[in-house]
């Protein structure tokens, strides 16, 4: 599998490195495409891009946002924080995701 893929713009195809991707929102007929480079709005659903993201990788978090696990600086119940974004968790994906990453202490300050 390759590690990115090519959206169209206009004519253009531009190539998105899955690794810059820090998640993906769905607007409508639409998806927005957060980057470290950019961000790129692309026709199309966010269900078809899912299936094209490495699914060690990334994570559906809403019925409208998947996101990079590796880009994850904080999470609770509700909110997963990427860079200073805060994404919320729907309840019907709260256990995907807290399945999908590793805790490995109990921090103590």
């Amino acid at each position: 599998m390759n590690p990115y893929f090519f959206i169209r713009d206009g004519k253009d195809l531009i190539r998105i490195c899955f690794s810059d991707i820090l998640y993906v929102e769905a607007l409508n007929r639409y998806v927005k495409i957060f980057t470290c480079k950019g961000t790129y709005t692309t026709e199309g659903a966010l269900h078809d891009l899912e299936k094209l993201l490495p699914e060690n990788e990334f994570c559906r978090i809403h019925k409208s946002y998947i996101i990079s696990i590796g880009h994850i600086s904080r999470l609770n119940s509700k909110l997963v924080f990427i860079a200073s974004t805060q994404l919320p968790i729907g309840r019907k994906y709260g256990n995907n995701l807290s399945g999908r990453i590793l805790v490995a202490f109990n921090a103590r300050r």
